[in-house]
């Protein structure tokens, strides 16, 4: 796995990429705070913790 700022900056460019300007700022605002989930034992990783968000 690559370190979280590295992640962080690929979740950024996707968002930029993929998100319109009324949800943008919230979902940059949550990576921006993000807390790295690797082997965590609910998420097991960043990225489930990531797509949580896009399911509620």
């Amino acid at each position: 796995m690559t370190d979280l700022e590295t992640q962080k900056r690929g979740y950024n460019d996707l968002i930029n990429l993929c998100l319109g300007d009324s949800k943008k700022k919230d979902v940059l605002n949550f990576i921006d705070t993000l807390q790295d989930f690797n082997g965590d034992e609910n998420f097991y990783t960043t990225l489930n913790y990531v797509k949580r968000l896009f399911r509620q």
